[in-house]
């Protein structure tokens, strides 16, 4: 089992991630700067059907390059027309690139690019050069380390509809640090942190929790804000009283000088 799936099932591990703290909030990193040298896709399609989900057989793989930011999707089947279905609903949220790669063979991926021209006539990709059959960016690569992050989705959840799992297994990847990017691929394709809703805010856990309304997360942030005041304000009440205290006992003081009697 490799660091990484261990890192992902830590972070989709429900009891775990009610024990981990909401990260504190900082500078927020700025997004990667666009190339048009790096604008560049990579596309697979991953074979599942030895472990089939009802009528998903096969999982889509999409990766920008520069990023790394991932996006997994369901297929039927291994058809050019629903990977076009599927990259249309990418690029037109996240953009287009210049060159799709894939490691899914020639005539697949001159297909695919084919099929994109016929549904986007304004669009215009370039097949990527063939990449190895080994090694880091790989078919072979990616489908080890996917299958093995949908392994560890299906065993912290203990189910086997990894269809259901996958919005949920990319959004985890695509939180976790990056060394070669100094952050991870969410931070360098939109420039922030991942927030999850309320759970991402200054209020506490069980607030939350209960929270159902507008009006309701209104108070619950008006009582923080006064809450943070009062503590800000005996804090400041508690210096002055020590402040106060340490000059009583100065020794450095002058003393007041004795009366003078006279004999």
């Amino acid at each position: 089992v490799t660091k990484e799936v261990i890192v992902l099932y830590l972070t989709l591990c429900k009891q775990c991630y009610q024990k981990n703290p909401v990260p504190k909030r900082g500078l927020a990193p700025k997004p990667m700067p666009s190339k048009d040298t790096d604008s560049r896709c990579q596309v697979e399609v991953l074979d599942m059907q030895s472990n089939a989900d009802g009528e998903f057989k096969f999982i889509l793989y999409y990766q920008d390059h520069l990023t790394k930011f991932i996006i997994l999707r369901p297929l039927k089947a291994k058809r050019a027309h629903e990977v076009v279905i599927v990259l249309l609903d990418i690029f037109t949220i996240l953009g287009t690139p210049r060159v799709l790669d894939s490691g899914s063979g020639v005539e697949f991926t001159n297909q695919v690019v084919h099929e994109l021209s016929k549904v986007w006539p304004d669009l215009k990709v370039a097949c990527g050069k063939q990449r190895p059959g080994q090694g880091p960016g790989s078919l072979e690569q990616v489908s080890h380390d996917v299958k093995n992050m949908v392994r560890a989705w299906m065993q912290s959840n203990r189910s086997c509809c990894w269809a259901e799992g996958l919005r949920f297994i990319q959004m985890a990847r695509n939180q976790m640090f990056d060394v070669s990017l100094q952050r991870s691929p969410y931070e360098a394709m939109f420039g922030f942190k991942a927030k999850l809703g309320l759970y991402s805010s200054h209020l506490p856990r069980e607030t939350v929790a209960i929270l159902q309304t507008e009006e309701e997360l209104e108070i619950a942030e008006e009582q923080l804000e006064s809450s943070l005041w009062r503590g800000q304000e005996e804090r400041t009440e508690v210096a002055a009283d020590r402040s106060d205290v340490d000059e009583d006992l100065d020794p450095t003081a002058p003393e007041a000088a004795e009366p003078s009697t006279s004999q």
